[in-house]
């Protein structure tokens, strides 16, 4: 049984968890050990905001990698990305009035601008099929796991970055983060050990067919 303490953050459950990533990848648990670690120390006076970005930013990284790390990411990659799209975004200044309706611009910022909002829309449907694939086995997006993962997802995303709406938005308490947290822990939970147990029973099958293939012991 694991001792909490400053070396290791993490009780009995939450080593489950972290073993279980730590299967598919040791970043990937460094991101939730380090998350934990931060969750329960106490932040000194006005870092509340600066602890809750960087749980946030942690569970962040492993919810969107989280389909990856298990295979179940299906869909084509899209290139270039948005993220590249947008870096590569023409430099214009656009003068713009309150009464303005209509605001022209020019052919090649019209073209960047077509292509930036198309890939952004393919990639939010890649990530919604994929993680309805990855919670649910099916395309379908009415099931309550896929529910609970993308209210947790936006939760997380939202709280990462520095922005005007958190500057008048009171910070989330620790206790809300925790319910969070926990939400995303038992699906991880549930979803590994499925796919750990299936892995079990494939290399079983093989080992069998290999068997049988090779005939009886003379």
């Amino acid at each position: 049984m694991s001792e909490v303490g400053a070396s290791n953050p993490l009780d009995e459950r939450r080593q489950r968890v972290f073993d279980a990533l730590q299967e598919l990848n040791s970043e990937f648990a460094g991101y939730y050990r380090v998350a934990i670690g931060t969750l329960i120390a106490p932040a000194l006076s006005g870092d509340q905001r600066a602890k809750v970005s960087a749980i946030c930013n942690a569970f962040r990284e492993i919810m969107n990698g989280f389909g990856s790390l298990l295979g179940e990411t299906t869909s084509a990659v899209i290139e270039p990305s948005s993220g590249k799209l947008l870096a590569d975004f023409p430099d214009v200044r656009l003068e713009i009035s309150e009464n303005d309706e209509v605001i022209p611009v020019s052919r090649e910022v019209a073209i960047a601008l077509d292509g930036l909002l198309k890939t952004t829309v393919l990639e939010h449907a890649r990530t919604a099929e994929d993680t309805a694939s990855l919670l649910a086995g099916t395309k379908q997006e009415g099931h309550a796991l896929l529910r609970t993962w993308k209210g947790c997802t936006r939760f997380f995303q939202e709280w990462t970055h520095w922005s005007r709406k958190q500057r008048s938005t009171p910070t989330p308490t620790d206790e809300e983060l925790e319910a969070q947290i926990l939400k995303v822990e038992n699906i991880i939970e549930a979803r590994v050990g499925a796919f750990f147990e299936t892995r079990h029973k494939i290399k079983d099958l093989l080992a069998e067919a290999n068997r049988t293939e090779e005939g009886p012991e003379s």
